[in-house]
Parts: structure tokens; C-alpha cells; sequence
């Protein structure tokens, strides 16, 4: 038979190196990151209606209209990346071949981002399956799908209400009716369906949280509330639409 002794000099080694494990341990636990409040966040919807658009032309009122809500750096986001912000289209819904409306809803971002010095929008636009306009999923998203009658597109825009800063947007276009693209994008009615550059570059604007202008002086801005088929002039910035966009974001 063998007897083991216990060697008292290791044990109480051992018995220190385990209270100093402990109280190690304990001081790591009661060590609790703060609680982060969690923000609060809102959507602002923005919908351009039909409408004849004969009105008589200005662009010399200074109408546009702004509530505060902007892509920026700030607490709780990187703001406009480098490269710009990445958006995505989903031309699930309309009888057009998906490269063409890639470039016309491109287009239709590039003509406000040619207005300042930084990148607003990315460059690669693609699409996307399964993926639309009015859901909040962590993605910049442009589709098709059925609004109530009388309104052509919706966009959505959402954001902390503490900060006022965009987290993601999203914009609608109305199945009830046709889409086309205006080969040479001259107007006045040379298809009998809505434009999509047109359309776009008045709801991209929403995107950089430019309000809608009914008075019938802005008929021909690119932010006026209201469109009808066939119409171009949006397309076009008008001079109220760039200050607009200048006051928000600079030359």
C-alpha cells in the first residue's frame, strides 16, 4: 500500500493562488459597461401626387423647404461614407430590362450629387431581390409596388429623432400605373407613362430631406409636389431646388 503526504508549503500555495483567482475574478464581474440608450427612431414619408403641370414657369421663388433631418457624422452613425451612400434597386414590378432602369434611377441620383463637392450617392448601383422601399431592413432600397391611387412614388426616410440624423432610406414607385423612359429625356409628352429619371430625381431629393413645393410659382422645380405622364422637367434642377441642396450639404 502507498501513503501520499500532502505537502502543507504547496497546499497553502495553492489555497493564496486561488483566493487571489477569485478576487480577481469578482472585481472583472462587477466591472458593467454602462447601459447605452437606445435610440429612438422615426420615419418621415414624403409623396409626390398626379398633377397636370401647367402651370405658369419660375424657379426664382426661394420656397424649398427643410426640417433639419440630414446624412451626417454624428453619435449613432458614420454619416455619408467614403464612396457615398450605397443604394439598391429592385425593378421587380416594371416592364422595362433592369439595366435601363439602373441608369435612370442613377441618373437620377447624379443629378444632385453633381451639385456639391462630396460624394453623396455610391456610384455602383445594383439590384436586389426580395427586398423593398418601405421596409426598414438595413438597406437603401428602390422598388416597385402598389401605393392608393393618386400618388405616384413614396419615400422613406428614417432617423433618430434625438440626433436628426438618416439611417436608411427607401422609395416606392406606384404599379398602378405605367413607367417609361424618355429616350431623349426632352419632353414634353413623348410617352404616355411616367418618366422614371423623372420621377427619381424628384424623389432622391426626398432622400436628402427636401420638402415638397406646392405653390403653383414652383410648378417647374424639380420639387414640385406633383407629376403627370410623360413629364420631364425634373430631371432639371431648378435654382431654388440647388440652394436647396447647397444649404444642407454646401457647394
Amino acid at each position: 500500500m502507498s501513503v501520499y503526504h500532502l505537502d502543507d508549503r504547496k497546499l497553502r500555495r495553492a489555497s493564496a493562488f486561488f483566493v487571489i483567482f477569485i478576487l480577481i475574478g469578482a472585481s472583472i464581474l462587477t466591472i458593467v459597461p454602462a447601459a447605452q440608450p437606445t435610440p429612438s427612431i422615426e420615419v418621415a414619408v414624403s409623396y409626390i401626387l398626379m398633377g397636370t403641370g401647367d402651370n405658369p414657369y419660375t424657379d426664382k421663388y426661394d420656397v424649398w423647404d427643410y426640417d433639419g433631418i440630414h446624412w451626417w457624422n454624428g453619435l449613432y452613425t458614420n454619416g455619408i461614407p467614403n464612396g457615398g451612400i450605397k443604394y439598391y434597386v429592385n425593378p421587380s414590378g416594371v416592364r422595362i430590362t433592369s439595366s435601363s432602369v439602373i441608369n435612370a434611377i442613377k441618373a437620377a441620383f447624379e443629378t444632385w450629387d453633381d451639385q456639391v463637392k462630396i460624394e453623396l450617392f455610391n456610384d455602383d448601383v445594383r439590384t436586389i431581390n426580395r427586398a423593398y422601399g418601405n421596409r426598414y431592413d438595413g438597406k437603401n432600397v428602390i422598388s416597385w409596388g402598389r401605393l392608393s391611387s393618386g400618388i405616384i412614388a413614396v419615400t422613406y426616410v428614417w432617423y433618430y429623432t434625438s440626433t436628426k440624423e438618416i439611417v436608411e432610406f427607401g422609395m416606392v414607385f406606384n404599379t398602378r400605373y405605367t413607367w417609361g423612359i424618355d429616350s431623349d429625356g426632352e419632353g414634353p409628352i413623348t410617352i404616355n407613362a411616367f418618366d422614371i429619371q423623372n420621377i427619381a430625381t424628384h424623389e432622391a431629393g426626398h432622400t436628402l430631406m427636401l420638402r415638397d413645393l406646392y405653390m403653383s410659382g414652383a410648378s417647374e422645380l424639380t420639387m414640385y409636389g406633383y407629376g403627370s405622364r410623360g413629364e420631364t422637367k425634373k430631371i432639371s434642377l431648378g435654382t431654388v431646388d440647388i440652394n436647396g441642396i447647397h444649404s444642407i450639404y454646401g457647394a
